[in-house]
């Protein structure tokens, strides 16, 4: 007999990640964060990456959009590749504050902050 399902387990308190797709375009409409540094060259497309470090993210749960800065697709397997510590020390960046300036900006803030 197969045993009764389990409700998922909450990881997060309140109405759960922010999601806003407007907002992730608006995030994919500026240059890689990383373009320049270090040598690097941009390849592919602008993709909007999640910062992990110091957000409402966890394990298997993707942090808010909010939380998103852009990167060609180069740099963003990069950073998968060795981790967002490493990647920041590496280009001299620092994820969580460009993003944070990017939901500063995005004209699609003040619409999902009046939605929560």
């Amino acid at each position: 007999m197969i045993p009764k399902r389990r409700r998922p387990a909450k990881h997060n308190t309140g109405r759960g990640p922010l999601r806003c797709l407007p907002h992730l375009q608006f995030v994919r409409g500026f240059d890689c964060a990383i373009a320049g540094r270090n040598g690097h060259v941009c390849e592919g497309k602008i993709e909007a990456c999640h910062v992990r470090n110091g957000t409402d993210g966890g394990t298997s749960l993707k942090p808010s959009d909010c939380f998103t800065i852009p990167f060609c697709s180069a740099a963003h397997r990069w950073q998968h590749m060795i981790g967002e510590s490493a990647f920041e020390l590496a280009t001299g960046i620092k994820m969580r504050g460009i993003a944070d300036a990017l939901w500063k900006r995005s004209p699609h803030r003040i619409k999902s902050e009046r939605a929560a």
